[in-house]
């Protein structure tokens, strides 16, 4: 593969790009808000969710508007930041919202957290062994990546699931 490009001239700039840059931006702004709130039940887990949103919208956005499968697979990549913390943040705030705090000790905290961690090995070093894109392009007719998944996301989409699934539940 070569290096990907951050020349601007190699982006195309579309209406869902915008909107998820408007998006990424909002996240931020609400993020700065609610750090006045930090003490409030379910707002420190909040906050990692909202910044895990808008990182997940601006590098899509970028992702998205990349002309070339380089830039987008390193986008990709860095979209994981946001999809791995978005449903385990999600589910330690829906527990702290909910008063269900005895689910909420250290130990199990650092955990989950250290398992989203872990899983973003896969998407960095699936040069490696293609366990997590067996294989990617560009759809030439909507500039979208099209992926080819292979176990490693599986793994990633089912922790990702049962996470938000049980902080719907709340245990």
């Amino acid at each position: 593969m070569n290096n990907p490009s951050f020349n601007l001239s190699n982006y195309i700039v579309t209406p869902l790009f915008l909107l998820l840059l408007i998006s990424g931006l909002i996240g931020i702004i609400t993020f700065f808000f609610l750090i006045r709130f930090r003490e409030t039940p379910g707002v420190k887990y909040w906050l990692i969710w909202q910044i895990a949103t808008s990182v997940w919208a601006f590098t899509y956005a970028f992702e998205f508007a990349a002309t070339d499968i380089e830039t987008k697979i390193m986008w990709s990549k860095f979209s994981y930041l946001g999809i791995v913390y978005c449903p385990v943040s999600f589910f330690f705030f829906s527990l702290e919202f909910s008063s269900s705090e005895r689910f909420l000790n250290k130990k199990f905290v650092i955990a989950l957290y250290s398992i989203a961690t872990f899983l973003l090995i896969s998407p960095f070093t699936n040069e490696l062994h293609f366990l997590h894109w067996k294989s990617f392009s560009i759809n030439p007719e909507t500039n979208a990546t099209d992926y080819v998944y292979g176990p490693f996301f599986c793994i990633i989409f089912v922790f990702s699931y049962l996470t938000l699934m049980t902080g719907i539940i709340k245990v």
